[in-house]
């Protein structure tokens, strides 16, 4: 979870937990959402957004993800959306799943197809932006679906921050 994304967070208290943890998520045996505030709309209702990433080789704090334009390079990387209500043409509430998990995916996803998260300077730079809307990040780690170690589904909801509430 990146550090200004607020919502649930999985942390494994001992490491062969942890380790089934990673292997899940890898596996893809872990089911995500995510909720975004846009500045912008996306047309279509639903889909699919599917654009390949690269990260740049500069040093960790000033590390940023970008999309990678040559086909045999970069890692896979594939969003899942849906348009969940929207204000004019001026933003939108979208559910989001990441099919595969890369750094900075949805942030990166939505700021190509020129809908940036509300708040996300490093990726939507000035039109991230809303007058009135606050500055902050709005990506939210909403809802899990995990099966824990005896195969009993774990089905974990966090609210929405105030900041989120807020805006909408």
């Amino acid at each position: 979870i990146d550090k200004d994304t607020s919502g649930i967070l999985i942390i494994a208290k001992y490491k062969d937990v942890a380790a089934k943890v990673t292997r899940m998520f890898a596996e893809k045996k872990i089911y995500k959402e995510y909720l975004a505030i846009t500045a912008g709309v996306i047309r279509q209702k639903s889909g699919k957004i599917n654009f390949s990433l690269e990260k740049t080789r500069k040093d960790k704090r000033q590390e940023k993800v970008y999309i990678c334009n040559n086909p045999h390079k970069g890692m896979r990387a594939v969003t899942n959306y849906q348009i969940l209500d929207y204000c004019h043409n001026v933003a939108g509430l979208i559910l989001l799943n990441p099919v595969t998990g890369r750094k900075h995916q949805l942030r990166v996803h939505l700021a190509a197809i020129n809908t940036p998260i509300l708040g996300d300077g490093k990726y939507g730079g000035r039109d991230a932006f809303i007058e009135n809307l606050g500055n902050k990040l709005h990506l939210h780690a909403w809802h899990i679906q995990i099966d824990d170690l005896y195969g009993k589904k774990i089905d974990v909801k966090a609210p929405l921050p105030k900041h989120m509430n807020r805006t909408i």
